[in-house]
């Protein structure tokens, strides 16, 4: 468990290396102020699309392709920060995944990407997954649009809840 600062701790979380979902650094009961503000904080998937047509692909930071990882502090004249980071290989490409959570309440995460480019023009889409089950799941509502619909069940024109969204993937 971390708690920081230690001699007056505003943050206080579980983190792991998660690879069973594939999500590298994962972070669980995270507390700010002694209050709970996520569930579980994590970033499972990059989406990468070429503009030649190729793919999309999807890159993902997991314990087999983590070089290193790293746990530090830093100030800002506005407000002191802990930094939890690690460094990725995949294929040609260097990926630093960096979590900074701010003594001002301010969580920033953060990917970066080098290395050997491709010769053809593409994007990088991180995908972070913020679960904020703050009173539990029970309360949990995940909607869909639907763009033709007009029909309003509840929650403006086209939108639907969805009671298991895995079926939606």
């Amino acid at each position: 468990r971390v708690s920081w600062p230690q001699e007056a701790p505003l943050w206080t979380f579980l983190w792991e290396v998660a690879d069973f979902d594939s999500e590298a650094i994962a972070f669980r009961d995270v507390f700010f102020r002694g209050k709970k503000v996520l569930h579980k904080a994590s970033l499972p998937m990059i989406r990468v699309k070429y503009d030649s047509g190729n793919g999309p692909y999807k890159d993902q930071l997991h314990a087999g392709n983590m070089r290193d990882f790293k746990i530090y502090e830093g100030t800002h004249p506005a407000f002191r920060f802990l930094v939890v980071e690690s460094y990725h290989v995949i294929g040609r490409y260097r990926l630093t995944n960096r979590w900074i959570f701010r003594s001002d309440g301010v969580v920033l995460p953060q990917c970066y990407s080098a290395g050997m480019q491709h010769p053809s023009s593409h994007q990088h889409h991180c995908y972070w997954r913020f679960d904020f089950d703050i009173l539990g799941a029970a309360s949990n509502l995940a909607l869909r649009h639907y763009a033709s619909s007009g029909t309003n069940w509840g929650y403006g024109p086209g939108w639907y809840p969805i009671a298991y969204e895995a079926n939606h993937y």
